[in-house]
């Protein structure tokens, strides 16, 4: 590996790829460059910035991706929150909506009954009010049959 290639993959943190280590050892050939020139120094920072640079397109795609599977995970997991509140308000409603129907019943079951007690009151009543108009036992007869 020639001074050039070493340093810039010591800067860089990891092994080059074949095109980068053929790309800079092609160009410190060119010219003319020995592994010891002071040079190499200042073309291995360059050279890392060069590749920085290319990567940049990749790593924003990379991070891009990775945000956007972030975001589709976490909405999926609100969507699933707000499905479940929504379920339970839902539930709630009918069993609400369930209640007051009850309610309705019961109260149309109580206005039943009132009525009906109200009609053997009445009817208690008007027998009471024809034994004290008409004395004795109260007897009712219908229209024109009296008297048989």
């Amino acid at each position: 590996m020639s001074g050039l290639v070493g340093a810039v993959a010591v800067l860089c943190g990891r092994d080059l790829t074949a095109e980068e280590s053929q790309k800079l050892a092609k160009f410190q050939d060119q010219q003319s460059i020995g592994d010891d020139d002071p040079i190499v120094a200042i073309l291995a920072l360059l050279g890392v910035h060069k590749i920085l640079i290319e990567e940049i397109p990749e790593r924003i795609k990379k991070a891009s991706q990775d945000a956007i599977t972030v975001h589709e995970q976490t909405l999926r997991e609100q969507s699933t929150i707000v499905a479940k509140e929504l379920l339970i308000t839902l539930a709630r409603s009918i069993n609400d909506a369930a209640r007051a129907q009850r309610t309705w019943r019961d109260r149309a079951v109580e206005f039943a009954l009132v009525a009906v007690i109200a009609m053997i009151l009445g009817g208690c009543g008007a027998w009471l009010i024809a034994k004290s108009v008409y004395g004795g036992p109260a007897v009712m007869t219908m229209p024109g049959k009296a008297g048989r």
